[in-house]
C-alpha cells in the first residue's frame, strides 16, 4: 500500500519495489499488487501517475547503483546490467490498482479475484 497523496510513500515504496525486482531469485510467477490507497483524497495521484512516477523513481535507483560499481560489485542483481530504461511494462505480475476505504477496496477485491486467484 502507498498513500497516492504522500511524496514520501513514494520513495519508500520504490526503494521496496526496486530490492524486490532486483533479487535474481525473483520468480516470474510472483505476483506484486501496488496498491494505491487513499485515491479519493484531494492531493491524490491516479494509479497511471504513480506508476510513471515510481518507474521513474527504480530508473534513478538503479543508474544510481551503476554508477557506484564498487559497492554493486558484491550484488549484481537483475537491475543492474539492464541497458534499457526500466519499465513496469515488461512485468506481467505487476500490477496497480487505485483503492479507498470508502468504495471496501473494491478494486483490489476485482483484482485479486479476476487476476490474482483465477
Amino acid at each position: 500500500f502507498l498513500d497516492s497523496s504522500d511524496r514520501k510513500s513514494l520513495v519508500e515504496v520504490s526503494e521496496f519495489i526496486y530490492d524486490i525486482i532486483n533479487e535474481e531469485s525473483l520468480d516470474e510467477s510472483t505476483k506484486i499488487i501496488i496498491v494505491c490507497n487513499k485515491s479519493d483524497s484531494k492531493f491524490a495521484k491516479g494509479k497511471d501517475v504513480i506508476e510513471s512516477e515510481l518507474t521513474n523513481e527504480v530508473e534513478g535507483k538503479k543508474v544510481m547503483k551503476q554508477k557506484n560499481t564498487l559497492e554493486e560489485q558484491t550484488k549484481v542483481g537483475n537491475l543492474f546490467n539492464l541497458k534499457a530504461k526500466f519499465s513496469f511494462k515488461v512485468y506481467e505480475n505487476i500490477y496497480f490498482v487505485e483503492s479507498t476505504k470508502e468504495n471496501e477496496f473494491n478494486d483490489l477485491k476485482v483484482l485479486l479475484k479476476n487476476k490474482i486467484f483465477m
